[in-house]
């Protein structure tokens, strides 16, 4: 192999890198520009489940902001990570994601992710709030 069969082979492999990146690029930018459209479809499809399964207002509007097309294309944020960390239920998860202002009174024990399920408002023929595999049955109607 010669040394311009070398470079050839390096710029194609740097074009192919770029082309990837620009896709992704454009990709990301449709995604967000159609923000709204995904947040109020994500709304309709999740809003009734979250209070079906007793979850607090606040809760289910957090968890419709971030569909997961959106999640996809933007970095993760600290609020995020702590989100996740406070659905976990003694190292498993729960399927509950918290809104950033209860996750921050889950991780520091000033409530537990239990306490904010309004048994009122959830569904009676679901099992308590987390069942021992921590799994929900939902019947869609």
């Amino acid at each position: 192999m010669k040394n311009k069969d070398i470079i050839v082979i390096i710029s194609t492999a740097a074009l192919s890198i770029v082309i990837i990146v620009i896709r992704a690029h454009f990709k990301t930018k449709k995604i967000l520009a159609n923000k709204d459209q995904l947040i109020t479809e994500w709304t309709e499809l999740n809003g009734p489940i979250g209070n079906q399964l007793g979850y607090p207002d606040c809760c289910i509007k957090a968890f419709c902001q971030n569909a997961p097309e959106i999640l996809k294309v933007r970095p993760r944020t600290r609020m995020d990570k702590i989100r996740h960390k406070a659905a976990h239920i003694n190292g498993e998860w729960s399927g509950f994601v918290p809104c950033y202002n209860h996750a921050v009174k889950v991780l520091s024990g000033e409530i537990t992710l239990e306490s904010l399920i309004d048994s009122n408002k959830r569904d009676k023929s679901l099992k308590k709030f987390p069942d021992e595999n921590f799994t929900e049955e939902i019947k869609f109607q």
